[in-house]
C-alpha cells in the first residue's frame, strides 16, 4: 500500500512548502494541516521547533487543534485552527 502522504498528491490547496513540511487543507477536516515530509509518527526535538517557527511565521492567526493522528499514522501531523 502507497503512504498517501509519502507521495503528498495535491487534493487541496497547498499554503506552505518546504524540505521538511508541507501545509496543506486536510481533506477530512477543510483546516490547515502541517505535515511532516519525513517518514515518522515522532518528530525530533529540532523538528518541532521547527513546526512551531513555522507556524509562528507563516501562520500567526491560527493555534495547534490537535496532536493526535486519526486516519494517517505513518507521518506527525498537525492541524490548525483560527485563535
Amino acid at each position: 500500500m502507497t503512504c498517501p502522504l509519502c507521495t503528498l498528491e495535491r487534493k487541496t490547496d497547498w499554503l506552505y512548502e518546504d524540505k521538511t513540511v508541507v501545509v496543506l487543507v486536510c481533506e477530512t477536516c477543510n483546516v490547515p494541516m502541517m505535515v511532516l515530509r519525513r517518514h515518522t509518527e515522532q518528530p525530533t526535538p529540532t523538528e518541532m521547533l521547527y513546526m512551531e517557527k513555522i507556524r509562528e511565521n507563516h501562520f500567526p492567526d491560527y493555534r495547534w487543534r490537535d496532536i493526535g493522528m486519526r486516519k494517517i499514522k505513518d507521518h506527525y501531523h498537525w492541524h490548525l485552527v483560527k485563535k
